[in-house]
């Protein structure tokens, strides 16, 4: 799912604007502009985001209203910088978790 817009609503959720692949639209529950995906199935399941902008930022994956993973590049536990000359900096993460 991609969020193309740059808007973040009122509560600060992300709303995913643009679904590109489905791997299993029984169990992966998404509408356009909506800030969940519900997946329908419990399980083993890989999260995997890129989140990209001009400026520093907390990223915050929630699982039932839960925060699960944080990951930041606003505090001094991670130094992420753009290169310069680079107009953008960014957070990736690869994770796993059981729902």
């Amino acid at each position: 799912w991609i969020w193309r817009s740059g808007e973040v609503r009122a509560s600060g959720l992300v709303p995913w604007e643009v679904q590109v692949v489905n791997t299993c639209p029984d169990n992966f529950q998404w509408q356009q502009n909506s800030p969940q995906v519900v997946a329908a199935a419990p399980g083993l399941y890989e999260i995997s985001f890129g989140i990209f902008g001009k400026r520093k930022g907390t990223v915050s994956v929630l699982v039932n209203q839960e925060t699960v993973f944080v990951l930041s590049n606003a505090t001094a536990s991670v130094s992420v910088r753009p290169q310069q000359g680079a107009s953008c900096t960014g957070l990736t993460l690869v994770e796993f978790l059981v729902l």
